[in-house]
């Protein structure tokens, strides 16, 4: 900082007596004299010049905006013809020129139609207003009228008229009437205000619209008009100066007069009065002069060298004393401004250099940006970060006109310098934004930055400060997730099953390319869509979505899906998200195609081994047959010679004959034709405990079971009649292996992630179900076909039966599979592999074994058969049941008993199969004699068609033959009484 000289001092003292004193004498003496110099004369013809050319501008502005207005309005009434619009226009036009008396609108036969004010205060309409329609309708262009005076209030006043035209053609006229007087009133005042000036406004034709002087009017008329010439007159003997100007608008004339010799005599008291300013402003320059050194400019000199000290850095306060209180309270002041500066740069200080230190020391890069994006600070961990020196990299960035070996991508140019004006132009942090940038050594890093603007004590942005972070590896990690994510989506969307994803509020969230097809949907139709809403076959579905969250396990089941008017066998597999619960997945796998190949495989085996069935029927139902007839030999043996007291063990043995004719042929059926299953959660458990129970109390091996079921409940989704047909084959079969005193060893285990040897096929879990006995008759070479039901085995010789492949396709249809293991010294085991279902032991029932009763009743019973044996036991059966019987050999005779006892009938046993008529159309033609007729449908075979649709329309109970007691008086009880 410059030292301040006592020179500049006395420089500042003697400009100030120079403005003080000089000036204002210099300006008193050149008026004095320009008073009386030989400008007099000009001086006031200039200034009367000046105040006629502002008269005459106001004026013509007036007239100007007034008639541009007008001339608007006729315009926009032109287009509108709306006489509301016009009123209202007419009203805002007088409110805003208060020299408008009134306006007036014509029609185009110049007759009066509308005015406003609505009563006009004005004189008389008598005068010549319509020549001046005509005239305007004839060039269609506006008219000004000649001055003329009111009769009414001997006001002088001008009308303006403007055409109205629509397409060319004139449709009506606006005359506005101006006050000349209002008009004046502005030239009037300032006319009043002026010394020894009259004005004087005529109009074109020479006639005087103010009237300043009446009774000097005819003589001011007569000087303007004829005597005056080159800018001075005489009127009787009077020089006066005389100024005219013409108005533009309306050609008419101001004239400004004023008398030479007042003129004159006003000046020479103005000059007086200036000579005693001019004394008095010296007296009062000299005492100013004096008190502003001694009382201003020496303290304030004292001052400044003292705030010159203080920006120096010299802090030390100098004994001052000042009189004057404002500077004294202004130097106490500056010593308290002194003190706190001090403590501020202090602290500023210490700021500073915890913030250098911080930005200095950060991994992270720092630069600052002005508002022409120029680098003027980077933190030196840029050398870190890129391998450039600060200057380098200010250098590189500010001379930046295209790629260069820093930023060798114009895009990524591009898309820095936007992202940063971004944050200038909105003013606030900026989402931040990626960048590749090549390092010094010819490497490219990814680089995050953050930009944050910077604002003045003004909140104005000045500069922007930037953030820049090396993210090399997690933008690379994140690309390579992407790729990853994409490619899985792709392997997804190429897959043959249906894959959708579900939240928790079992919305679909995920899906691919099949599920589409699948259903038939677009996009929109399935996103965030429950299924059961895509078609209500899946609404069962809620309790197996509700189920697999609770237990976290997988479900697996074979369903046939409805959609579309398609129907599919499907395999379905519910899952959860490893990493919730909550998000469910559902597979799909329509597998119509394989099963229909299966099945036709399954059949094409079965008719290759028909050759060899004939054979193994005919030995079981011989020994079916020879226990039958020996029995019935002894029971007439024992009848005959009264040995009666035997016949019970008789009776046990015929019944067993029945149980195992029933089951042959339940098991060809089961070859034959697949069953309709009922799946429902079983317990593994309960069902091989109770059969254990059965077959110990009926063989008559001495056979010792080990049984170790599962610590807990084993449920498992089956049909309970298959599962227990599956169990008893597989136990027979190993009774059947065994001799006297062998042993079998039942175990059930929880399985999970086990690699099965035989499918290759991996499981989360399920249950493994062991039965192994201790005896050997299959060879490692007759494993492979030991489901193969006649398939001689090479170590017996016998063929294997149908049992197990009975028991094989059972558990296949489970989603199950039988493995089994033979060793000469340990023995066989059978492993049967059947998917879990977690129990829940508060709300599932157990389907356990009924016992036996027998219902009576009492009623008439309609029995129907070909068959004279079924109809004589089935009666026999009734009547110890308490029931009425009566008998029809076929369908006509039933029809026609029905018809006469229908009312006295209170049940029909219906066989299906019969010679003339059959079940069913037995059945129609009842139902048309009483539609509530009850009926129980009889057959020796289950899985028919015709059965099927029979029972579909109506009936509701069916009895498979033969029956026993139990059964056929249960069937009877719950037809007529539930």
């Amino acid at each position: 900082m410059n030292k301040p000289h006592k020179s500049n001092f006395n420089t500042i003292v003697f400009i100030y007596v120079f403005i003080v004193v000089i000036v204002p004498v210099l300006f008193i003496g050149v008026a004095n004299y320009g008073l009386f110099n030989n400008y007099t004369y000009e001086l006031s013809l200039n200034n009367n010049k000046f105040i006629a050319d502002d008269i005459a501008l106001r004026i013509d502005s007036l007239i100007k905006i007034s008639t541009d207005e007008l001339i608007n309005m006729a315009f926009i009434h032109s287009k509108t013809e709306d006489s509301e619009i016009l009123k209202y226009s007419f009203k805002k036009f007088y409110d805003r020129h208060g020299f408008i008396d009134t306006i007036l609108y014509y029609n185009i036969d110049s007759h009066l139609t509308y005015s406003f004010p609505e009563k006009p205060q004005f004189y008389s309409f008598d005068f010549s207003y319509k020549q001046y329609l005509i005239h305007s309708k004839k060039t269609k262009s506006p008219v000004w009228s000649e001055i003329h005076i009111s009769e009414f209030n001997n006001i002088p006043s001008v009308n303006y008229t403007i055409p109205i035209q629509k397409n060319n053609q004139i449709i009506g006229f606006i005359t506005t009437i101006i006050n000349l007087e209002k008009l004046l009133e502005n030239s009037t005042q300032l006319n009043s205000k002026s010394i020894n000036r009259l004005m004087i406004i005529t109009d074109n034709k020479n006639t005087i619209l103010t009237h300043p002087i009446k009774e000097n009017s005819k003589k001011m008329k007569q000087l303007i008009i004829e005597d005056y010439f080159n800018n001075t007159g005489y009127i009787n003997g009077t020089k006066y100066i005389i100024q005219e100007k013409i108005i533009k608008e309306t050609n008419w004339k101001i004239f400004i007069v004023q008398s030479y010799d007042n003129t004159f005599a006003s000046l020479i008291y103005q000059r007086i009065f200036l000579i005693l300013i001019f004394f008095i402003s010296i007296l009062i320059a000299i005492f100013s002069v004096y008190l502003g050194y001694t009382k201003i400019f020496i303290p304030i000199r004292k001052i400044t060298l003292f705030t010159t000290r203080v920006s120096r850095g010299k802090y030390d306060i100098p004994d001052n004393k000042f009189q004057i209180r404002e500077i004294r309270l202004l130097h106490e002041n500056f010593l308290r401004m002194l003190k706190k500066i001090t403590e501020r740069e202090f602290l500023l200080k210490e700021s500073e250099r915890k913030y250098r230190n911080l930005v200095e020391e950060n991994i992270d890069s720092i630069f600052k940006m002005d508002k022409n994006l120029k680098i003027n600070y980077v933190s030196p961990s840029i050398e870190n970060l890129l391998g450039y020196t600060q200057n380098e990299f200010i250098h590189l960035v500010n001379n930046l006109k295209g790629p260069n070996s820093l930023l060798p991508d114009r895009r990524n140019n591009i898309i820095a310098l936007k992202n940063i004006r971004e944050t200038f132009i909105k003013e606030k942090v900026q989402e931040a934004f990626t960048l590749k940038i090549m390092h010094k050594n010819g490497y490219y890093l990814y680089i995050e930055i953050q930009s944050v603007p910077i604002k003045n004590t003004n909140g104005i942005v000045y500069e922007i400060q930037a953030t820049t972070r090396n993210i090399t590896r997690r933008y690379l990690a994140e690309r390579k997730a992407e790729y990853f994510k994409n490619y899985l989506f792709n392997i997804i969307d190429s897959m043959p099953s249906v894959i959708l994803t579900f939240n928790q509020e079992n919305k679909i969230d995920q899906f691919n390319n099949t599920s589409l097809s699948f259903f038939d949907k677009t996009n929109k139709e399935i996103k965030n869509k429950e299924i059961w809403e895509l078609s209500s076959h899946f609404e069962d579905y809620k309790k197996y979505f509700e189920m697999v969250r609770s237990t976290g396990i997988p479900l697996d089941f074979n369903d046939i899906v409805v959609t579309n008017n398609k129907t599919s066998n499907c395999k379905v597999t519910i899952f959860p998200l490893k990493s919730s619960k909550d998000l469910l997945v559902l597979r799909i796998d329509d597998v119509t195609k394989i099963t229909t190949t299966e099945r036709q495989l399954r059949q094409a085996q079965k008719f290759r081994s028909f050759g060899n069935m004939a054979e193994g029927l005919a030995h079981d139902f011989n020994n079916l047959l020879g226990a039958l007839s020996g029995t019935i030999n002894l029971f007439d043996y024992k009848i005959t010679n009264n040995l009666t007291d035997t016949i019970s063990e008789d009776v046990e043995i015929l019944k067993e004959i029945s149980v195992k004719g029933k089951s042959i042929i339940k098991q060809l059926s089961s070859i034959s034709k697949p069953t309709n299953s009922t799946l429902s959660p079983c317990d593994l458990n309960y069902i091989l405990y109770s059969i254990i129970n059965e077959l110990d109390s009926t063989l008559t091996k001495k056979i010792k079971f080990n049984y170790h079921p599962h610590k807990s409940t084993a449920f498992a989704f089956a049909d309970l009649e298959n599962i227990k047909e599956m169990f008893l084959n597989i136990l027979n079969n190993s009774i059947n292996s065994l001799k006297e005193n062998g042993e079998i060893n039942i175990s059930i285990k929880l399985i999970e992630d086990e690699q099965t040897s035989i499918y290759q096929t991996t499981k989360e879990s399920y249950w493994q179900i062991s039965i192994s006995d201790t005896a050997f008759y299959i060879t490692t070479e007759d494993i492979d076909n030991i489901f193969d039901p006649y398939y001689k085995n090479k170590l017996t010789g016998k063929k294997q039966g149908i049992a197990l492949s009975v028991a094989y396709n059972i558990a296949k249809s489970h989603n199950g599979f039988i493995d089994c293991y033979a060793d000469k010294e340990i023995g066989t085991t059978y492993t049967i592999y059947l998917p879990i279902l977690q129990s829940n032991e508060d709300n599932q029932e157990i389907s356990n074994k009924k016992e036996s009763k027998l219902y009576k009743g009492n009623g008439t019973v309609l029995i129907v058969d070909d068959e004279n044996v079924i109809r004589y036991t089935s009666r026999k059966m009734l009547e110890i049941c308490g029931y009425s019987v009566i008998e029809a050999k076929n369908g006509s005779d039933a029809i026609n008993i029905y018809r006469e006892k229908s009312k006295e009938i209170s049940c029909i046993l219906l066989d299906f199969f019969m010679p003339d008529l059959n079940g069913q159309q037995v059945y129609e033609e009842l139902i048309k004699i009483n539609p509530k007729v009850k009926v129980i449908l009889t057959s020796g075979a289950k899985n028919n068609q015709r059965i099927n649709e029979t029972m579909k329309s109506g009936i509701s109970t069916f009895l498979l033959k033969p029956y026993t007691l139990e059964e056929l008086s249960e069937g009877i009880y719950n037809n007529i009484y539930l």
